[in-house]
């Protein structure tokens, strides 16, 4: 069984697999080709009795940059692991954008001063905890805005309760 690649191409998702010399598949569509090297970068490709000049240039990290016949393709191609580990990353990249602002004791929050859309700088007041008998202020651990606040004045919390979230 032949591998399976992802690949891009004008930000459209293709499967392909070559389950054959000479042959390819592109999104369960076997097409058959003859590949001729012109040159280090160059080919010919013949495909139903048309031939393509093609010239590959492959910039590493899963990008293939394509000449046909005059028109510039770029292609990211990649396995289907390592398109689905990419996948995971971009997730895991656009969470940890997101700073979940946690109580660092139990307490009472007395006193919110950010609502949903404020603007804050790293080191900003976002609210004030009561714990024993002393009001905490909890800060902004990031430059964001707050797009979540998760309790209200008068609520008790316990220690690590996410408060607020700045992204």
């Amino acid at each position: 069984m032949s591998k399976t690649y992802i690949a891009y191409v004008n930000g459209k998702m293709n499967e392909v697999n070559f389950p054959a010399k000479e042959k390819i598949n592109i999104n369960n569509k076997t097409i058959s080709f003859e590949v001729s090297k012109n040159s280090e970068y160059s080919y010919l490709v013949n495909i139903d009795n048309k031939v393509y000049d093609v010239t590959v240039d492959n910039t590493g990290k899963d990008e293939l940059r394509f000449l046909i016949d005059g028109y510039y393709f770029i292609a990211v191609v990649r396995s289907r692991l390592r398109d689905k580990a990419v996948e995971v990353m971009k997730a895991v990249q656009a969470e940890s954008s997101q700073k979940m602002v946690t109580s660092p004791m139990p307490g009472m929050v007395i006193k919110i001063n950010k609502t949903v859309g404020s603007e804050v700088k790293t080191g900003e007041t976002l609210l004030i905890l009561e714990a024993m008998k002393m009001e905490n202020e909890i800060h902004s651990p990031v430059d964001g805005i707050v797009t979540e606040v998760k309790v209200k004045a008068g609520t008790s919390v316990e220690k690590n309760t996410v408060l607020l979230i700045v992204e």
